[in-house]
Order: structure tokens, then C-alpha cells, then sequence
């Protein structure tokens, strides 16, 4: 093993490291709970089906018996692993255009530490999972696929299934190969072929009835906002500036084109083209979403530089200290990277303690964002973006349904006076902790702990 490969150890190991520890949204919470109800078939639960191998997978942990704070953990636990798998594929990728094994380790690091992507390459979203599956596309077709298999048809199938969202990421893969290939898929004359495909397209058909028109009519619905997502997605990119416009490039230069068309990369401005006009026709104004992405624009440049010092047009030195010094000062204007990074302690502490309380006393729980998944939440998950299920949270409240109510900021995002909403029917019994007038505690309340609503908001607020 060449020092490189051993060197790619340490940043692979900081990566698990640093999102094992990190920071856990209140939207990634939310999925770990509901993924319990997978094999329920209640149609109370059929979101499970919008991201369908993500929450299997997530349903899986449900099968181990642990308590909150160890499932939460091993979840993360996952999600960090698969970070750190998003960048030794950059490196594969990067190694294999190159024969400088230095340079490749330059490119990752480079791609490593953009701001967007390095707050959220641990994040437990379909979106990672996404970009994973995506980055191992790209890199079996540079060793082995060569763009042209129909086993890539695998990959086509499996983006949105990992999440209907995903299926941007089945475009972009359409992009990159030859389009013959969905053509001798459907031309297939074998039995067993035929028959696979009937199940893929019946599988389609049923899910699509079922569920994927929702998401459809969501879809749509958001271009009512379009405008606001636009300025937004552009504001967040703005980090990023210097080298997304410099993966434009390929674009530009000729000389480049050839260079990829010999390196295995005939078709990646195809592919930067596309992602440009995905974006552009639905701006997303999330942050992880975006992030999801930026490593794929980050591929082009950072090729075009890899170009560049192949052809010696650019001195090692000169680039490696320019780079560096622009991505330094990326993530100090970025000052939200630092925020978003080893919080999750004070997070799994408190909910350690509500996790004592409300399991002690088998209680039914609302927090608008489901931080026990272990626990019986009695299912509203509240978004700034989902007017029937906020309203349905605050229904359930004023009848009292949920025996537990964890005042979170998903919840003070629903109304302003939801305090005084949940003090006409519970008492307050810790920080932002009430438990319905009826009741009466099995287990006193021995800890007090610093208000939810500080540790499970949206972004870091302490």
C-alpha cells in the first residue's frame, strides 16, 4: 500500500469521527422514528414510501433491542460511516483520472472541506445516501462499467428508490451514458429478462399510484415559492462561488473535452449541463440538498485542475497554496461549519433524560419532531412547509391526545402562542415539559434539564 492510500486513512477516520459527534438536525430525527411502521401499512404511515430503501434501511435498527440514546447513535453512527465512504469514492475517482496520487489526495481534500457539503456530509438524510449510491455509479463505470453495461440500469432503478426525489440523480446518470442502453434494456427477448421487467414497471405503476402522485402535486405546489427558493439557493452558493464557476469550464475549453473523452469522462458536460438546469427548474432553498450536489460540481473543476497540472500548466505548488488559501477562507465566512460540529452530546443527554420520563410511565409523546424513537409519538411532524400536518399537531394538542408534549422549536414554529395553547390542558413539569392535567407520574422527576427547545432546533442555537 503507497503512503496516499495510507494517508486517506486519516481524513476517512476524522470524517467518521467529526459525524459520529456532530450536530443532529430536528428533520433527521423524524425519519428514524416513523421508519418503525415500515411493515405497518398504515396509511397513516405511507410517507415511509416516499424514500423506501431509506427508511428500510432505518427500520432495520428497530429490530435491535437498544434504548433512545444507543439507537440514535447507531444511526449516526451509519450516516457518519457513509460520509467518510463519500470520500475515499472521490479519491478512487480522482486516482483513477490521475496517476499523481498526491494530486488525487489534493482533489478530495479540496471537495472535502466546501463548506456546504462538510455541514452536511453526516447528515441521516436520503439525500447522502443518495450522493453515496451516486459517487459508486460513477466510480464502477470508470473501472469496470465503462458506461455501457445494462447493469446500469441497476443504478437508474435504485436512485429513487433510495428517494422519489432522487430520481435527479437517475437523470444526471442517463446524462453520462450511452442512451442505447434503456433501448437494449426494453428490447431484452429472454424470459427471465421480460419478466424482471414487468415487475420494475408494475412496481413503478403501483407505487406512483399510490404514492408518487403526492409527491408530484408537492412538486408543483412549490413553485409558488419559486422566486424566494431561487435567491435562497443562490445565497447558499455563494460559499462555493469560485470553483462552481470554474466547473463551468468544461464548457469552455476543448482541449479539456479531449482530455476527459480519454480519461473515461466523455460525457461529463453533458452532465454538469444538466445538474444546471435541474437546479435552475427546481431551486431548492435546503441547504442539505444543495449540499448533496456540490460535490458533483466540485468533480468537474477539480478534473479541469488535475487537467491543468497533467498538461504542467499549472506548478504543484502554485495551485495547491492558492486552493488551500480560497477554501480557508471559504469556511471562515462559512461560520455556521464550526456550530454544526460536536453537539450531539449535549443533545443525547436530554434526550436520555425525556427518554426516563416518558418510558417509565409509558406515555404517548408530541414534540413535532420525534427525538425517541423507541417511544410511542402520537405522529405529527411539524414543517414549515406542511400547513395539514401543523395543523394537525395543534388539533391534537387542544384535545389533549398526546399525554406528553416536549416543546420544541419545530413546535414554536407552528404558532406563536402554542405555549399557551398547551398550558390549557397540561402542567408543566421540567424546562418546555408538560404532562396532561389527568395524569400523575410513576417515577418523580429527579434531573432538570436545559429547555428542548435550545438542543432540538432546526439549526444549532447555543
Amino acid at each position: 500500500m503507497k503512503p496516499p492510500h495510507i494517508i486517506l486513512a486519516i481524513p476517512a477516520c476524522a470524517f467518521f469521527a467529526i459525524g459520529q459527534q456532530s450536530f443532529i438536525s430536528s428533520s433527521e430525527f423524524w425519519p428514524i422514528f416513523i421508519s418503525k411502521f415500515y411493515f405497518s401499512f398504515d396509511p397513516q404511515w405511507k410517507a415511509v414510501f416516499l424514500k423506501p430503501l431509506f427508511n428500510l434501511i432505518l427500520f432495520f435498527f428497530h429490530l435491535i433491542p437498544l434504548n433512545d440514546t444507543m439507537h440514535i447513535q447507531l444511526v449516526k453512527s451509519l450516516f457518519a460511516l457513509n460520509g467518510a465512504a463519500q470520500l475515499v469514492l472521490l479519491y478512487l475517482i480522482f486516482v483513477n483520472t490521475t496517476q499523481k496520487k498526491w494530486l488525487a489526495l489534493f482533489a478530495t481534500a479540496i471537495v472535502a472541506t466546501s463548506p456546504l457539503y462538510f455541514t452536511h456530509f453526516f447528515a441521516i438524510r436520503s439525500d447522502q445516501l443518495a450522493l453515496t449510491a451516486f459517487l459508486g455509479f460513477l466510480y464502477t463505470n470508470l473501472y469496470h462499467l465503462k458506461f455501457k453495461s445494462v447493469w446500469n440500469i441497476f443504478f437508474i432503478v435504485l436512485f429513487p428508490m433510495i428517494g422519489l426525489k432522487h430520481v435527479y440523480f437517475s437523470i444526471l446518470a442517463v446524462a453520462l451514458l450511452d442512451f442505447k442502453i434503456l433501448f437494449l434494456f426494453l428490447r431484452t427477448s429472454t424470459s427471465k429478462e421480460k419478466f424482471y421487467r414487468f415487475l420494475i414497471i408494475l412496481g413503478i405503476a403501483v407505487w406512483s399510484y399510490n404514492i408518487a402522485l403526492n409527491s408530484v402535486q408537492y412538486f408543483f405546489a412549490s413553485y409558488e415559492n419559486y422566486l424566494v427558493y431561487f435567491k435562497q439557493a443562490i445565497l447558499l452558493s455563494t460559499t462555493e462561488s469560485l470553483l462552481l464557476t470554474a466547473s463551468l469550464l468544461v464548457f469552455i475549453s476543448k482541449d479539456f473535452r479531449k482530455y476527459l473523452i480519454h480519461k473515461s469522462f466523455p460525457k461529463l458536460a453533458l452532465m454538469q449541463l444538466t445538474l444546471t438546469v435541474i437546479l435552475i427548474i427546481h431551486p431548492q432553498k435546503f441547504d442539505f440538498f444543495i449540499a448533496s450536489l456540490t460535490p458533483i460540481f466540485y468533480l468537474s473543476s477539480m478534473l479541469f485542475v488535475i487537467y491543468l497540472v497533467d498538461k504542467k500548466t499549472l506548478r504543484y505548488r502554485f495551485i495547491y497554496i492558492a486552493l488551500f488559501f480560497y477554501q480557508a477562507c471559504s469556511i471562515f465566512y462559512f461560520n455556521r461549519t464550526v456550530s454544526y460540529i460536536s453537539h450531539s452530546k449535549e443533545q443525547l443527554s436530554i434526550i436520555e433524560e425525556i427518554s426516563k420520563f416518558v418510558r417509565d410511565s409509558r406515555f404517548s409523546y408530541l414534540d413535532g419532531m420525534g427525538i425517541l424513537p423507541r417511544q410511542n409519538n402520537v405522529g405529527c411532524f411539524a414543517s414549515p412547509d406542511d400547513y395539514a400536518s401543523n395543523s394537525s399537531c395543534v388539533e391534537r394538542i387542544k384535545a389533549a391526545q398526546p399525554d406528553v408534549v416536549i416543546l420544541s422549536t419545530r413546535l414554536m414554529m407552528i404558532d406563536p402562542n402554542i405555549s399557551s395553547i398547551i398550558s390549557l390542558m397540561y402542567n408543566e413539569m421540567g424546562p418546555n415539559l408538560y404532562l396532561r392535567k389527568d395524569l400523575t407520574l410513576a417515577t418523580p422527576i429527579e434531573k432538570k434539564w436545559p429547555p428542548p427547545i435550545l438542543f432540538f432546533g432546526t439549526k444549532p442555537s447555543f
